[in-house]
């Protein structure tokens, strides 16, 4: 039996982490097979890492400050295969053509993007696409209402994103962009303790966009994080490290200023990135959904979008609360970065100048970065 540690300080402001089992459960039950919870040990929290066979490690991002309590675990596996909900009926097939067309005209203005050198059209072009696809969420949370007394619906799914290989650097500052774009489109997660594989909850058509997202932007800020350590820009700069000195039997701490290494460059670069994107993304998100709520209360028979969305993000919460089972905290990027402010600085400038779009050398499983790609 493992005894439970005390609940670990949240360091980091957009995720926390946590160890789970759901993508576990859900496989043995989609298999006809008995899921026995008797000898597992999980981590719980809210929101949006290793275990052994039995015991697999999960991180999610907090929501609304919610912490929950941390625990530990030894090992680690990973899950391999997507868990989605499907839906035999004429309505799955209406929902999934609705899809493919929102995800083709989210493709096109990511193309018009990628196309152009003229920062202000990308800056167009990038909330163009959140818009289409956060209006294209509020229109399904509509048809959700209008058919929530049917048997057959579309529920909310856990899909697992690969996000890259055990060891490589830089992962946790991939899972806060993706958590980032996550946080705009209505998806929850939870992330591996070893930020290898992402589990993604949310309704079908709002983690497609997700991964369509992530996509483009992932390649643009591995390649702008390149083209600013090859610059060399950052070797001007200096951090603060702690010297331990031992004297005349004492120990000394003595601050001094240091060069600032590639590593802890890059993955500030890329921190400062993620978060910028974020915040764009949640202020797209935001004005499409309240233009959206003025604009039915404005009709003659409004079609309840407001209560469409609360009902959505209720549904969301439910089926997050019934299928993770997850706990304890996660540190983020910070937790194994110094700090570089030249570097956080020339990352917000790459994260206002991004333009969305796909890019085919991402086009592996779900976005996974190709080997080599990254520190």
């Amino acid at each position: 039996m493992v005894e439970p540690e005390p609940p670990l300080p949240l360091e980091h402001p957009v995720a926390s982490v946590a160890v789970s089992k759901a993508a576990d459960v859900t496989a043995k039950t989609a298999r006809g097979t008995n899921v026995d919870r008797r000898d597992d040990t999980f981590f719980k929290a809210i929101a949006n890492t290793p275990g052994s066979r039995r015991e697999r490690r999960h991180t999610q991002p907090v929501a609304q400050g919610k912490i929950h309590g941390g625990g530990s675990t030894r090992g680690d596996y990973l899950v391999t295969r997507a868990m989605t909900t499907r839906w035999p009926v004429p309505l799955g097939c209406v929902a999934m053509s609705s899809q493919d067309k929102m995800l083709t005209r989210i493709g096109g203005l990511l193309r018009q993007a990628e196309s152009t050198d003229n920062e202000h059209e990308a800056e167009a072009f990038l909330a163009a696409a959140q818009r289409l696809a956060t209006g294209s969420s509020v229109d399904l949370a509509v048809a959700r209402a209008h058919i929530a007394n049917r048997e057959r619906r579309p529920t909310p799914t856990q899909r697992v994103i690969p996000i890259g290989e055990a060891g490589k650097r830089g992962l946790r500052t991939y899972v806060q962009l993706f958590v980032a774009i996550a946080a705009a489109n209505d998806v929850r997660c939870d992330v591996a303790r070893t930020s290898t594989t992402l589990y993604a909850y949310g309704f079908d058509t709002d983690i497609d966009t997700c991964e369509a997202l992530y996509t483009s932007l992932l390649i643009q800020m591995v390649r702008a994080s390149d083209q600013y350590i090859k610059s060399g820009a950052y070797k001007t700069a200096t951090t603060e490290k702690v010297v331990i000195e031992r004297r005349y039997g004492r120990t000394f701490h003595r601050p001094v200023e240091v060069p600032v290494a590639a590593v802890t460059a890059r993955l500030n670069f890329q921190m400062a990135f993620a978060s910028r994107i974020g915040r764009r993304l949640a202020e797209v998100k935001a004005d499409v959904e309240t233009a959206a709520v003025e604009a039915d209360a404005a009709e003659s028979t409004p079609t309840g979008t407001a209560l469409a969305l609360r009902n959505k993000e209720l549904e969301l919460t439910d089926f997050y609360s019934r299928t993770s089972e997850a706990r304890g905290t996660w540190r983020g990027p910070q937790a194994s970065a110094g700090y570089s402010a030249a570097a956080r600085r020339a990352g917000d400038r790459a994260g206002k100048a991004a333009r969305l779009g796909n890019s085919p050398e991402l086009g592996g499983a779900r976005g996974q970065l190709p080997r080599g790609t990254g520190e």
